[in-house]
């Protein structure tokens, strides 16, 4: 069955026809069971819940990202796209969305939503068609098909993205206004309240507890109004879906009636027009080499090359933050369990200050030399002999040389040796030091 408006669709015309094929699902029928478009709407949802979370993510990571980048230009960019992205949430899911079923409608190779081509299906225009004899005695109706027109591909599209935006709207003012009313005072009588108490000049208070009232009214009739509202619009979708399901109706839904549109599966036929318009597109394509439709396909693919650089520029960001971010938090945690677990217990003399002072031991005699990772000792003795930089968390080995505790733990663990002398010096027998800011500095 082609998708010309010559062509008719075979339509089921006894009861119980598609309730047959749920049980059956025959392939050679044009119009889809009803279980593939109850997984169709399945899919939908899904997909709208996936986008949610995605958006959801990308805001989180963009506001754990600003953190790191609290003064500079990238941290207020990152912060502005978490509170866009957690307060305009619903609309930018609206875009997408939009976008999606927009770019997959006008496509010439699928003319279905996203979810509705993931099952191989397509939507057409029902034409109602009459058709007479040569004596013209009598006529006879019937219903073919076309192609769905542009304007009607869009408000598809816009349908489809706009529909559950707004009844998420309404459901998410509904409970906000019952919320409302179940609590205790309200505004209105707040602001009767102030009145009698402070009563202005010129009736500003008045005009403004005017609007309060009229406000109170169309919120408590909105109130009142919905459930019956909705509870039409979803009896209405029951009805056509049962509609559709005992045969009586080829449209599933209401919108789809409204348009005057159906769905069904793609056949030979549609896939052998695919194919000779792809190969009609092409040859014309190669006979003309139109150079701006070149240039501008280009410039699409270097735009898209471009966000997906950013986007995965982004994300190495992320990552590379959260690395740091756990590094520090993994090197604190273990200097801390040194710190708890290590208590030594030292015996001090009686009388510490009496019999013969005891010198000092010398220090161990350092190595240095080509082969040795350290060639000379630093001048400044707040830096660290291996990175040459100012010691963070400073550690001492055995021999009693302080390093950082990031360089000294990562050289003990690979050779198990101090740097500097070259005597054992495991990871255990490490000691943390503490500085004095003065120390620190000198």
């Amino acid at each position: 069955m082609g998708d010309n408006p010559a062509s008719s669709v075979a339509i089921p015309s006894s009861v119980s026809a598609l309730l047959a094929e749920e049980t059956t699902i025959d392939p050679l029928s044009p119009l889809p069971s009803f279980l593939e478009l109850m997984l169709v709407d399945a899919t939908t949802s899904s997909g709208r819940a996936a986008l949610s979370a995605a958006l959801d993510a990308t805001a989180s990571s963009a506001a754990t990202s600003a953190v790191a980048y609290r003064d500079g230009w990238k941290g207020r960019f990152l912060l502005a796209v978490a509170r866009l992205g957690r307060r305009y949430r619903a609309e930018i899911l609206l875009i997408l969305t939009y976008a999606i079923e927009r770019s997959c409608l006008h496509s010439k190779s699928i003319c279905a939503t996203a979810s509705e081509s993931v099952y191989s299906l397509k939507r057409s225009k029902l034409y109602p068609m009459t058709s007479s004899d040569g004596a013209g005695s009598s006529t006879t109706a019937y219903r073919s098909l076309a192609r769905l027109p542009t304007h009607d591909k869009t408000r598809v599209a816009l349908i489809a993205s706009l529909g559950p935006y707004l009844k998420d709207r309404l459901d998410t003012w509904y409970q906000n206004a019952r919320t409302r009313e179940q609590m205790g005072m309200n505004e209105l009588e707040f602001a009767s309240q102030q009145q009698q108490q402070q009563p202005l000049s010129h009736g500003s208070f008045d005009w403004r507890l005017q609007r309060k009232r009229t406000t109170e009214k169309i919120r408590s009739l909105f109130v009142l109004v919905y459930p019956y509202l909705h509870m039409t619009h979803e009896g209405t979708i029951v009805f056509y879906q049962w509609s559709y399901l005992v045969g009586r109706s080829v449209f599933y839904s209401p919108s789809l009636h409204a348009l005057g549109m159906i769905i069904r599966r793609v056949t030979m036929a549609d896939i052998q027009t695919q194919n000779n318009t792809k190969s009609l597109a092409q040859s014309s394509k190669e006979l003309s080499k139109p150079k701006i439709e070149d240039a501008i396909k280009a410039a699409r693919k270097l735009a898209g090359y471009g966000l997906v650089a950013a986007v995965m520029i982004g994300w190495a960001s992320n990552i590379r933050t959260e690395l740091h971010r756990r590094r520090q938090q993994w090197i604190n945690e273990s200097v801390s369990s040194q710190i708890n677990t290590r208590a030594p217990n030292i015996s001090l003399p009686a009388n510490p200050g009496a019999g013969i002072a005891v010198p000092p031991p010398q220090p161990p005699k350092v190595m240095l030399s080509s082969n040795t990772p350290i060639q000379s000792l630093p001048l400044n003795k707040a830096l660290c002999p291996l990175c040459r930089q100012t010691r963070v968390n400073p550690v001492a080995s055995t021999s009693g040389y302080v390093f950082c505790y990031r360089c000294l733990v990562l050289y003990v663990r690979d050779h198990g040796t101090c740097p500097l002398t070259g005597l054992p010096c495991p990871e255990s027998k490490l000691v943390r030091v503490y500085e004095t800011e003065q120390e620190h500095n000198q």
